[in-house]
């Protein structure tokens, strides 16, 4: 599900060491709907070292990362 309307926003950000850098402000493989940012996962790092937390958010200022595919920008506990 996107976040958004516009296909110009690009909130579900790659978050492994390959497509974001530790001295990156942004990801290089941003995307519109979580289903491409878990389909980019699977295609580009399944034969990676796991990341702790590979989902992160591409909005300026946001810096939340996540271990799944989830993104809930409050603080509260989450039920799966």
């Amino acid at each position: 599900m996107s976040l958004c309307f516009s296909p110009s926003i690009k909130p579900y950000a790659c978050g492994t060491d390959t497509c974001w850098p530790k001295d990156a402000t942004i990801s290089q493989s941003c995307f519109a709907t979580s289903k491409e940012l878990v389909d980019h996962n699977k295609n580009e790092h399944s034969d990676e070292p796991y990341t702790e937390k590979p989902f992160r958010c591409a909005l300026a200022g946001c810096g939340k990362s996540w271990k799944v595919c989830y993104f809930d920008h409050s603080d509260r506990p989450t039920k799966i």
